[in-house]
């Protein structure tokens, strides 16, 4: 697998020039048969690609603007609460099991 950022076609609004940079990755997946009368091959190809931030050139300089992936945040977020609920829900039992079984 490769990733790399690479900078896109500049695009003009006004007398502002706006530059996107793209993340992209990669994976090539091929395998090859060699037999005694059959010969086989196949390939498996993937490409990501996700922007990542535009470079904003006009007359007042150049500003970075990044591109944040709310999606990925949000879910790494979830996956997050899942955890936390599912320890706290592990110690609130065995909690209760000790309760039970001390003598009153």
């Amino acid at each position: 697998m490769s990733a790399e950022i690479t900078q896109g076609e500049p695009i003009r609004v006004g007398q502002q020039e706006l530059i996107p940079f793209v993340r992209v990755a990669n994976r090539v997946r091929r395998s090859a048969f060699l037999g005694d009368d059959k010969v086989a091959g196949s390939g498996l190809a993937f490409v990501d690609l996700r922007p990542v931030a535009l470079l904003r050139q006009g007359e007042n300089g150049e500003q970075y603007i990044l591109i944040r992936d709310e999606t990925a945040a949000t879910v790494r977020q979830l996956l997050v609460m899942a955890v936390l609920i599912a320890c706290a829900g592990v110690a609130l039992t065995q909690l209760g099991r000790i309760v039970r079984s001390r003598p009153r």
